[in-house]
């Protein structure tokens, strides 16, 4: 990281000054981004830069490079290779997010978080396993929405440690269902940066171990998303998955990775249709069509 200071940029016309700086970030951006050559080696690199402004004597040096701080990564969550300028909103967002983060790690610890079981149906309406949904009901009976604490949880890492948890309560509670005279699969999901950690089979092996739970009972769900990056390492991960006896599941199919080569090279067990094909089916002749493709292919494979 580095840190570049402009003076006199509002001297002469002070409303001047967000656009010159704009405009400076944006140069070395830009000069940053041109090609190096170095052994006989092309390199590119790319520069996430944020801009904040010193408004009369109330800001510390501290407070400065902090807002420019927020701004830049404020850049880098909207895609890297860019410029932001610092918005009090910005500011306010981070210190959310923190403490967010902060009370989600504290909910792990002291229970506030619970699985619930959404059964699964056949075709005769009979129960064919069940999918396991994560909350998180705060002390003061409040409730945060996993599309809320989720994205928090994975940028900020916590999602592995609430990954490994949410497995070994689902093995405790298939345990705990096959005890009450109702087995059934049990289907978690997990997140793309914790199927990408190193150790992530052996994690879920050393819990198969801990727990007794019989592997072919637990389907693991992902989204295509996984599929995206590293392809020939995500094989390779599936099948040592697949190798222990767990089975893996395509979640909210049909609604990101455009390539459907993967299908022919992972050992998928099953196919989940986004809901945004099934909402208007059998009214919407188009989501119908895609369904209709999506059961022949799944069908052939």
């Amino acid at each position: 990281e580095f840190v570049v200071l402009l003076d006199d940029l509002g001297a002469d016309r002070p409303d001047a000054a967000p656009a010159r700086a704009l405009a400076m970030a944006e140069q070395l951006r830009a000069a940053l981004a041109e090609r190096l050559d170095i052994d006989g080696q092309r390199y590119y690199a790319s520069a996430s830069v944020g801009v904040a402004l010193a408004a009369g004597g109330a800001q510390t040096v501290h407070d400065l490079l902090r807002e420019a701080d927020t701004a830049m990564y404020h850049a880098k969550a909207l895609g890297r290779n860019g410029v932001a300028l610092f918005e009090p909103a910005m500011l306010v967002e981070a210190e959310r997010k923190l403490t967010l983060e902060r009370d989600l790690a504290n909910a792990l610890e002291h229970g506030e978080l619970a699985l619930h079981l959404q059964l699964q149906l056949d075709h005769a309406g009979a129960p064919s396993g069940a999918e396991l949904l994560l909350r998180w009901r705060r002390k003061d009976g409040s409730s945060v929405p996993p599309d809320v604490f989720i994205p928090v949880a994975e940028s900020s890492g916590l999602i592995v440690a609430l990954g490994e948890w949410v497995l070994r309560q689902a093995c405790l509670a298939w345990h705990a269902l096959s005890a009450a005279g109702h087995p059934l699969p049990l289907s978690v999901n997990v997140s793309p940066v914790q199927f990408r950690q190193p150790d992530f089979v052996a994690r879920v092996a050393a819990i198969l171990e801990e727990t007794g739970a019989p592997a072919d009972q637990l389907i693991l769900e992902m989204t295509e998303g996984v599929m995206v990056e590293r392809m020939e390492e995500t094989i390779a991960r599936m099948g040592e998955l697949a190798a222990l006896g767990l089975r893996i599941s395509i979640d909210d199919f049909g609604t990101g990775y455009s390539s459907l080569a993967y299908l022919t090279r992972m050992p998928l067990y099953e196919l989940k249709i986004d809901k945004s094909f099934i909402r208007d089916t059998p009214h919407d002749r188009d989501a119908t069509a895609i369904v209709q493709s999506i059961l022949a292919m799944a069908g052939q494979l």
